[in-house]
């Protein structure tokens, strides 16, 4: 099977109308799981650094106003609390 990468973009909308948007990419390489024992390996998935918007706009974690970090850190490590979308892209 080929590897995928899935572009996650997951959503917040503050009580201030203001829209924080953090995107970033899962790698998943499937396993394989039949045959010899060492031509066999488990799945493995890596998770590309967040990026964050501000109503449209790019802004660094460090520069996210006090109030929303703690949202920010939440939305990359368990966004499926939040709006999400998900986009499959298979990789070579």
């Amino acid at each position: 099977m080929r590897a995928e990468a899935i572009k996650i973009k997951v959503f917040h909308e503050t009580d201030e109308g203001d829209e924080l948007r953090c995107e970033f990419l899962l790698h998943h390489t499937p396993g394989f799981t039949s045959g010899l024992p060492e031509n066999c390996y488990p799945d493995e998935d890596d998770v590309d650094d967040p990026e964050y918007f501000l109503n449209d706009e790019y802004i660094s974690e460090d520069d996210l106003p006090d109030s929303l970090q703690e949202i920010a850190t939440r939305m990359y490590e368990d966004y499926s609390d939040f709006e999400y979308t998900e986009v499959r892209q298979y990789e070579d």
